[in-house]
C-alpha cells in the first residue's frame, strides 16, 4: 500500500484529503507545514507528497528540495489555486500540478497515475 504525505495548512482541507485518500486505499500522513512534513518524511517511507505552494512555516520550493534530498524517488504533486505556477521554473521539481478544487477527482487521478508501476515496453512483455 502506498503512503502519501499531505502538506496542507488548512485543517479542513487537510482532513478532507486524508479521508478521501484513505477511502481510496492509501496510507496517509498529514502535516500542517514544512517542519512537520520533514519530520514525518524522516520517520516514514513516503511514496508521494501533495503540497500547496503556500506554506505557513516555510517555502514550498525549499520543502520540495529537502524532501527530495531525503528521498530522491519521491513523487511530488503541487495542489494550488494558482494556475500559472506551472510556468514558474522554481516549481518544476513537482511531477504534477493539480488545481485546488472541491472535486478531488483530478488529484486522485494524478496520484494514481504517478503511483502506477512503469509499464514494460511491448518487446519486453511476456507472450
Amino acid at each position: 500500500m502506498a503512503t502519501i504525505l499531505i502538506i496542507e495548512g488548512e485543517k479542513e482541507r487537510r482532513g478532507k484529503y486524508q479521508g478521501e485518500l484513505r477511502k481510496a486505499g492509501y496510507d496517509v500522513l498529514a502535516a500542517n507545514g514544512m517542519r512537520q512534513a520533514l519530520r514525518l518524511a524522516g520517520r516514514h517511507l513516503v511514496d508521494l507528497a501533495v503540497l500547496d505552494t503556500v506554506l505557513a512555516d516555510g517555502d514550498s520550493v525549499e520543502c520540495m528540495q529537502r524532501l527530495l534530498a531525503h528521498q530522491r524517488d519521491l513523487k511530488l504533486v503541487l495542489n494550488t489555486a494558482n494556475a500559472s505556477i506551472s510556468h514558474d521554473f522554481n516549481f518544476w521539481l513537482a511531477d504534477r500540478f493539480v488545481p485546488t478544487s472541491a472535486d478531488l477527482s483530478p488529484l486522485k487521478e494524478a496520484i494514481a497515475d504517478l503511483l502506477q508501476p512503469a509499464s514494460l515496453p511491448a518487446e519486453s512483455r511476456p507472450a
